[in-house]
């Protein structure tokens, strides 16, 4: 768990990738490469920001090509 907040569908007022449960290994893979370059707290925390703001903006595929949607009803970070 990552405190990451994701819509379940494309009407809720979240943003971000559509959270429809597990993902690919790719995704799993991604995260760990991320924090294993850390060193400290801090560092751990810049990764979530960086994961959060890719997710947020559908840039992290959690799932297989095709079924990766993102909701866009709200604006997304810039």
């Amino acid at each position: 768990m990552n405190g990451i907040f994701l819509p379940s569908s494309d009407r809720s007022g979240l943003r971000g990738v559509i959270h429809r449960g597990r993902h690919k290994q790719e995704y799993y893979e991604y995260i760990e490469q991320m924090f294993s370059q850390c060193k400290s707290k801090k560092d751990c925390y810049e990764v979530l920001d960086k994961v959060k703001s890719d997710l947020y903006k559908g840039k992290i595929k959690l799932y297989k090509e095709g079924t990766n949607k993102v909701n866009k009803t709200f604006r997304t970070v810039s």
